[in-house]
């Protein structure tokens, strides 16, 4: 018995890892109705209701490229679903008996930074990283934190914040992309302060 599922979607090929639960996306190289809505696009862009099937059935940016449209909600401070994320997190650690003030944090996959962002003004470091390396040096420049580019699958999490050390890592929303819980783990406590 396999120990991966697939499943074969409109534009993607997903595997599962039935051991772990996450998930690997394949992009397919041809979308089955790609030709005929390409072909079809000259008639349809000027009808407005109908024009939105050319992206929805059309090629869409994947990988990192697809994660830019971050930059867009970083350049206008547009926090959106991301309000009160400091807020959240301080009240939950605190039901918890933890504190953040003057620790260091590293906040995984932290993407569009607002969170990092907000948290400077109580952790002594922030250190916020982004799958497109674009949206990094975004968060840099529009929320003058400190970012870099890591990829779970890709990079080494202690060669990525070379070596520092961190009092707490934060990893919020991404964790089912990682494709090696075990390393990454493990690179998790090579960067964690366990004095």
């Amino acid at each position: 018995m396999s120990d991966k599922k697939v499943f074969n979607t409109y534009k993607s090929i997903w595997i599962q890892d039935l051991s772990t639960g996450n998930y690997e996306r394949q992009q397919k190289q041809k979308y089955p109705l790609e030709s005929f809505i390409n072909s079809l696009a000259p008639l349809i862009k000027p009808i407005p209701k109908v024009r939105g099937l050319i992206p929805f059935l059309g090629k869409k940016a994947q990988g990192a490229d697809f994660y830019k449209y971050y930059i867009d909600y970083i350049i206008s401070g547009n926090r959106g679903k991301w309000t009160g994320e400091m807020e959240a997190v301080i009240k939950r650690l605190h039901e918890l008996g933890l504190s953040l003030k003057g620790k260091s944090i590293l906040d995984v996959s932290g993407e569009p930074g607002f969170f990092a962002s907000d948290m400077r003004s109580l952790a002594s470091k922030v250190v916020v990283t982004a799958f497109a390396k674009e949206v990094a040096d975004a968060m840099i420049e529009y929320l003058g934190v400190e970012a870099l580019k890591y990829d779970f699958n890709n990079d080494i999490l202690s060669e990525a914040v070379n070596s520092s050390k961190f009092d707490f890592i934060f990893v919020r929303y991404a964790i089912g992309f990682c494709e090696d819980l075990d390393f990454f783990f493990k690179n998790c406590i090579k960067v964690l302060n366990t004095q």
